[in-house]
């Protein structure tokens, strides 16, 4: 109790020393979330846009099964895919891209709590149409290519990864590292890569006194990156920790150290049970917003205040 407390003080004094522009949609009434329909997500630990299906966003579980699923914004169920020759060692996030004209999708098996993989993997799926694809039953794909890595300073344990299609990159986000540090892989089919260093980014706001809206939160280390997402121009990156958001965005295309290193806006989320998945949509103008645990509400959260601050 006396650590709880002390870990409690500490946030409430940090807090008061930032000032970090902010909206909140903690209680937006045009939220209108759904919810993750699929009792197999369970542990939603990823999200991303579809790049050819209308009204479409993909999601992973962090362990359990080596599927990826389809669902509409509501969080209706669409379809399975069971990804073939491919183990969930720990699955972290998921980001969507368009790449040489064909659509693919991320997964990011990167999970690391302890700090002692030798090697993680990114596996490239080409993204399916719907259309052609019988949801009724679940179909078996293979990736396209897979990537084995390491980092050049040591294991590290990552949650939040992000596709720079602009400069062709994979940016990896270190979570327990205070402040979090950034990496990047080159986006191509070498299956051995040593993942470089780009430097330490700005340390995460702590959570404030009335962010940390439910008692168990005092447990995690709040201000940890759970999730990531670029837009797809390349302008615009959001980085999600256990209770809020974080909106960064540049006027030209750049490297992602340096926007990194500047204030981001912060975006106070409603209360979720742990916040470990988010993205843009396809037009960079909304983002989404799931947590693990059942039920699992669904957000769009519509960044127009932000675009106009």
């Amino acid at each position: 109790m006396i650590k709880k407390f002390d870990l409690l003080i500490n946030i409430i004094i940090f807090s008061s020393l930032i000032t970090t522009p902010s909206y909140s949609y903690a209680n937006d009434p045009e939220l209108n979330p759904g919810t993750v329909s699929n009792i197999e997500i369970n542990e939603a630990s990823g999200i991303a846009i579809s790049r050819i299906n209308e009204d479409v966003l993909w999601v992973i579980n962090d362990s359990g099964n080596s599927s990826i699923f389809a669902m509409n914004s509501n969080g209706n169920h669409l379809a399975t895919f069971n990804i073939q020759d491919v183990m969930n060692n720990d699955w972290e996030d998921l980001t969507s891209f368009t790449y040489k004209g064909k659509p693919y999708i991320l997964i990011a098996d990167v999970g690391d709590n302890k700090a002692k993989r030798e090697k993680c993997y990114l596996h490239f799926i080409q993204e399916p149409d719907l259309i052609k694809t019988s949801n009724s039953s679940p179909v078996s794909i293979k990736p396209s290519w897979s990537i084995a890595f390491t980092y050049e300073d040591g294991p590290r344990d990552c949650e939040s990864v992000a596709v720079d299609i602009v400069n062709e990159k994979i940016l990896l986000l270190s979570k327990r590292d205070q402040p979090p540090v950034l990496y990047e892989i080159p986006l191509n089919k070498q299956k051995n890569i040593v993942a470089k260093k780009l430097g330490k980014i700005k340390p995460l706001p702590q959570p404030t006194q009335n962010d940390i809206r439910l008692i168990k939160y005092l447990n995690q280390i709040t201000h940890q990156p759970t999730a990531m997402d670029i837009s797809s121009d390349g302008l615009s990156a959001v980085i999600l920790t256990y209770v809020n958001a974080y909106y960064f965005t540049s006027e030209e295309p750049t490297d992602w150290l340096t926007v990194f290193l500047s204030t981001p806006n912060k975006i106070t989320l409603p209360p979720l049970q742990q916040a470990e998945s988010v993205c843009f949509d396809k037009d960079g103008k909304s983002i989404y917003v799931t947590s693990e645990k059942i039920p699992a509400p669904l957000l769009k959260i519509d960044l127009t205040e932000l675009l106009n601050m």
